[in-house]
């Protein structure tokens, strides 16, 4: 019988070198790629100078008691604030 040697964790026995961890990176290897949030892509829309273009709120049900000036406004996409376009580029990858 091959000598065992004491390794690994609560005290378990292997007779070659316990397994690799996953969390450790070995040389060589890439960090994982960014992933592209799938929600705001569907949501939310670049225009080609880096301005975020999204959807108006409130237009989709009770359109009886809005006026037909407040809805019509609510057919135009609108500008996400300068606050949250750098958040939303993030979740987009860029």
């Amino acid at each position: 019988m091959t000598a065992l040697r004491l390794c690994g964790v609560a005290g378990r026995l292997w007779d070659t070198a316990p397994p690799r961890r996953r969390d450790v990176k070995v040389k060589g290897e890439q960090m994982a790629k960014m992933k592209t949030h799938k929600g705001t892509k569907k949501r939310i829309k670049l225009t080609a100078t880096g301005k975020a273009m999204r959807r108006r709120a409130f237009a989709s049900h009770l359109l009886t008691k809005k006026s037909a000036n407040r809805k019509r406004k609510m057919r135009k996409p609108a500008v996400v604030d300068a606050a949250d376009t750098a958040r939303i580029c993030g979740l987009l990858g860029r």
